[in-house]
């Protein structure tokens, strides 16, 4: 594989490990009091891949930060600390740095992280009198002088992470791999080696070296070793086999740190085993053994998984795969042109005998059915953008000092990726909106007579083969006097002009470029930039915004969005020998006239030619005249 096919895919796993536990940090800051751990214990894996696999590729910017941030969750798991604000603060920035290092990953070690590394150090140090001491405490390990053949072992670790990562019963080991040979050998990416030496133990420390001194060759030419320093309950008749890895390149180093524990039995760590398999309900997690009906009798020295024994790997059915998005994209352009050629035998066949009739009827439905499944590939959960809403509403509610409560629903409606992506924006537009223009402060709502905590809930649904948002906020609403008198300031309309129109209509004047009821402007709103910009880019994307309000009640925004750009749903009309295509979203009613309908019903109005629908008169304009 070549260096950009692995750092891509990288940058992607751990881009889908933080968005995962971004909303875990939220939830595990409302449980302080008697937090999950078993949550925790889910975040800390996953910033403990990312710091994993940093090391591969020599991001000491990534792997320091994401240390840190390790550290201060560990101490979490072993209950030293809870998961207060404070600290979910500094996790929270330390997830937007890690997100904004892996946006840019070729200058990730240039980014200046002295800031979050300085707080989240002073964090753990405060926790204990002792902590301090041990973060500052050095332990040397495995310091062997380099040689020509196997460049030079050695590790500098504090006593913090020595004791939160190097449990007691555990043995220590320095791994060693050429990553120039791992890849073509084993056929094994940085990545799934990370992941299958977390399964068996914890990556305490990793660095890159070379016993080479020059560069100018070829670089595959020149041996790159990853180094580890590597906690597991393995022992050495264990260790070569489970990391696949030679001995001459696997050293014990247990005896060069004494943790001052008492050693632990053997039923311990089985203890501790079983806890990790089996569910408070008896019922076992996972199934990590081969099944077997046999009984089978073991001694001390023979129990041992038979994929470690034979160094065979066991196979794994995945449901899915990754596929970069130039091949979707290309595929959906095929089947485009597919459907246009299916189109032209279907006009081509019209006439034709029984038997092509039924080709072309069997070609019409297989395309069809290909067209929706490539269409399927493009659609994502529209919880992809819902979860990101939990973290601003945090954020700008300490901001702003107001309480607001979210509730989510519909994330798993799916809709097409480009439409998706193009929608973070307005929603998160709308959202700060919301929190800085709708929710009253606590002391406000109070003598409104209302719960000093606002709410806010976004609902998404499929209606009539679209996508329907729902952003409602139990808010202040819209004032049409204030919005009125926006307007007349700014001159959009005249004092005469305000008062023939209705309350609805003046609540939509703040869809006019420029409009903005906020007193001052601040780096939440109030920059004249507002929904003028959300209506613009919901209807580039084929949608339409509205919304209801009601002054001291709240506003509800609704957005109707097609499920995709890529395909248009039509009425084909044919005029004069040409043929027209009219979106079906732009069609209210379609009314059809026969034969003497054309004149009997079919009115005139001076010279204007109107149709009576209902007992209202509609004004007709025909096509083949414009």
């Amino acid at each position: 594989m070549e260096l950009d096919e692995l750092t891509e895919e990288f940058v992607i796993e751990s881009k889908e490990h933080l968005e995962s536990i971004e909303d875990e940090f939220l939830k595990l800051e409302a449980q302080s009091d008697s937090p999950d751990f078993d949550l925790i214990a889910k975040v800390f894996r996953a910033i403990h891949s990312v710091k994993g696999s940093a090391g591969f590729f020599g991001l000491t910017n990534i792997n320091d930060l994401s240390h840190a941030m390790e550290t201060l969750l560990s101490m979490m798991r072993d209950g030293e600390i809870k998961s207060e604000a404070k600290y979910i603060d500094e996790l929270l920035v330390g997830v937007d740095y890690l997100n904004q290092m892996l946006d840019d990953l070729e200058s990730s070690n240039d980014l200046n992280i002295s800031e979050p590394l300085e707080v989240l150090n002073a964090l753990i140090k405060g926790t204990s009198p002792t902590a301090a001491m041990e973060m500052e405490t050095v332990i040397r390990l495995g310091d062997v002088p380099q040689s020509e053949t196997n460049g030079s072992f050695g590790f500098e670790v504090d006593m913090m992470s020595m004791k939160h990562l190097h449990k007691p019963g555990c043995f220590l080991y320095e791994l060693k791999y050429d990553l120039n040979t791992i890849t073509d050998e084993n056929g094994t990416s940085p990545t799934d080696l990370v992941h299958e030496l977390l399964a068996l133990g914890e990556i305490i420390d990793g660095k890159l070296s070379t016993p080479a001194t020059d560069f100018s060759g070829d670089i595959s030419e020149v041996s790159l070793y990853y180094e580890l320093l590597y906690s597991t309950v393995l022992d050495d008749t264990l260790i070569s086999h489970a990391v696949s890895l030679p001995e001459d390149c696997i050293r014990n180093i247990s005896n060069e740190i004494d943790s001052g524990d008492e050693p632990v039995m053997a039923e311990d760590i089985i203890n501790d085993v079983l806890h990790d398999l089996v569910a408070p309900n008896g019922e076992i997690k996972e199934n990590l053994f081969p099944d077997s009906t046999e009984e089978i009798e073991s001694t001390e020295e023979d129990i041992v998984p038979d994929e470690i024994v034979t160094n065979k790997k066991p196979e794994v059915s995945s449901a899915s795969i990754r596929i970069k998005l130039d091949i979707l994209e290309e595929l959906m352009r095929l089947a485009g042109e597919l459907v246009l050629v299916r189109n032209q035998q279907l006009l081509l066949t019209e006439d034709s005998a029984p038997e092509v009739k039924s080709i072309t009827q069997r070609l019409n439905l297989v395309t069809t059915e290909l067209q929706e499944g490539i269409m399927r590939t493009r659609m994502q959960p529209i919880g992809n953008i819902f979860n990101k809403v939990p973290r601003i509403i945090r954020d700008l509610s300490k901001k702003l000092s107001k309480e607001i409560e979210l509730t989510v629903s519909g994330n798993d409606v799916e809709m097409d990726k480009t439409i998706l992506e193009s929608l973070a924006d307005p929603i998160t537009h709308m959202i700060r909106n919301c929190c800085d223009h709708a929710i009253e402060t606590p002391d406000e709502r109070v003598e409104m007579g209302k719960n000093k905590s606002g709410s806010i809930s976004i609902r998404a649904y499929h209606d009539a083969g679209r996508i329907v948002i729902e952003i409602e906020d139990n808010g202040r609403g819209l004032n049409p006097i204030a919005i009125a008198a926006n307007a007349l300031k700014k001159g959009m309309h005249t004092e005469l002009e305000l008062a023939s129109m209705e309350d609805k209509e003046i609540q939509h004047l703040i869809m006019q470029p420029g409009f903005s009821t906020a007193s001052e402007v601040s780096d939440v709103s109030g920059r004249g930039v507002g929904m003028d910009v959300v209506k613009s880019s919901i209807e580039k994307l084929g949608g339409e915004i509205d919304f209801e309000s009601k002054v001291g009640q709240g506003t509800k925004f609704i957005l109707s969005l097609p499920l995709t750009l890529a395909i248009i749903p039509c009425l084909i009309i044919k005029v004069d020998g040409e043929r027209f295509a009219i979106p079906q979203v732009n069609l209210v009613e379609l009314v059809c006239l026969y034969d003497e309908e054309v004149v009997t019903l079919i009115e005139n109005t001076g010279d204007i030619e109107v149709y009576r629908l209902r007992n209202k008169l509609l004004p007709m304009v025909r096509l083949s005249d414009i």
